[in-house]
């Protein structure tokens, strides 16, 4: 298998593994995900409230997907800034 299809199938079993019995995640499991996975506790209210754009309490897996999104952004931002090979020694280096 492809290493692109990999990671997408990596993706999928990730909100499978945390999801509910209903197929989505609803607040609780996705603070699960946060709290165990991103360590991110304090914009997990706003993230979640902005993540649930039909506002049922709960994430379905395309809203979940946007989740993703960002965290891909998120991490080719930050690998950007620092440098893709290298680590970065301090907010604001370029390496």
């Amino acid at each position: 298998m492809a290493k692109i299809h990999q990671s997408i199938q990596a993706v999928l079993d990730f909100f499978d593994q945390y999801k509910g019995e209903d197929g989505v995640l609803d607040k609780k499991e996705f603070r699960a995900i946060i709290e165990k996975e991103c360590k991110v506790h304090y914009v997990l209210e706003k993230l979640f409230e902005k993540l649930d754009q039909n506002k049922d309490g709960k994430l379905d897996m395309e809203e979940y997907s946007a989740v993703i999104c960002l965290m891909i952004r998120a991490s080719y931002y930050r690998r950007k800034q620092c440098g893709f090979g290298g680590r970065c020694t301090g907010k604001g280096s370029s390496k």
